[in-house]
């Protein structure tokens, strides 16, 4: 059975990788495409080398002139962000990573106020901000709700909370001793 701090790590591609492969298959210039975007050659180079992220307003543009779904380009940029903020350490380690460090670099690169989301979504004020600051798990209904407001697989927010459960209990030497003196009594069974 293979250890979690055994676990091969994540490959980290931005989204500009991505974008570079899908205009060099359309035979498009980048010139060409930062024009049709409106946006200056150099801003769309900085995306393509991976030096500035896809926000909200760029990827609504790769919509327009790629027809490539805007969400699409903001669950690649959401999924880099979390490669980059997971990526095992050199002690081969994983980090947990909370869902709610995610949802702040999601709504961060889409400039989403969180008091004005909560005020949308019919939340109690600060409950979000909770979950941001790390404060509390996420829940399944937040979780739709989210998805609900904002687009992000709700699904996929509560797998990143049950791996940041997991790596956190692995953490807690009183429950991992807990853990193997089951083992021993179901051993003996």
């Amino acid at each position: 059975m293979e250890k979690r701090n055994e676990a091969p790590a994540r490959m980290a591609i931005h989204p500009g990788s991505i974008l570079k492969e899908e205009i060099r298959e359309r035979g498009i210039k980048q010139r060409e495409l930062a024009h049709q975007m409106g946006i200056q050659p150099s801003h769309l180079s900085e995306i393509i080398r991976g030096k500035r992220p896809v926000n909200k307003s760029i990827a609504d543009k790769l919509e327009r002139v790629l027809g490539l779904p805007s969400i699409n380009w903001m669950r690649l940029q959401l999924a880099y962000e979390y490669d980059m903020i997971g990526l095992p350490r050199e002690s081969g380690v994983i980090e947990p990573v909370h869902p709610g460090k995610i949802l702040k670099v999601e709504l961060a690169h889409r400039g989403i106020s969180v008091s004005e989301l909560e005020t949308k979504m019919g939340i109690p004020p600060g409950r979000l901000d909770e979950l941001l600051a790390e404060k509390c798990r996420l829940e399944a209904g937040l979780a739709m709700m989210l998805e609900a407001a904002i687009g992000t697989n709700a699904s996929w927010l509560l797998s990143l909370q049950n791996e940041y459960d997991m790596l956190m209990a692995e953490r807690d030497a009183s429950f991992m001793e807990k853990l193997r003196h089951i083992r021993q009594i179901a051993a003996a069974l």
